[in-house]
């Protein structure tokens, strides 16, 4: 894996990882499964390390997240797997948005 590559993959870990920080202790919103999913893309390939993300704006965050992702089918990612798993991180921000990141309507 090439350094620009590890890079976007960092990127796109880091800030899937910041965003699962963000959500309240019982949310169903699930970014580690897609950040899960991102690494099993991967395969067998060393794993970059998260590191701590300078943007505090959530929506910065799913953006950076979404560019990085969308950018590594430019270095022999699986391009299927790459759309299937844009497309959770995708269903996950819209849950999160609709919920407040909670996952679920309140109950009245």
């Amino acid at each position: 894996m090439d350094e620009q590559h590890l890079d976007l993959y960092r990127t796109a870990r880091s800030n899937l990882a910041a965003l699962d920080d963000t959500l309240p202790a019982a949310s169903l919103v699930d970014y580690s499964s897609v950040l899960l999913e991102l690494d099993d893309l991967h395969g067998d390939q060393r794993f970059p390390a998260t590191v701590p993300v300078e943007v505090v704006d959530r929506e910065s965050m799913f953006t950076t997240a979404r560019d990085a992702m969308d950018q590594l089918g430019d270095y022999g990612v699986d391009l299927l797997g790459l759309e299937l798993c844009i497309a959770a991180l995708e269903s996950a921000w819209e849950t999160d948005k609709a919920t407040g990141g909670r996952g679920r309507a309140e109950i009245a």
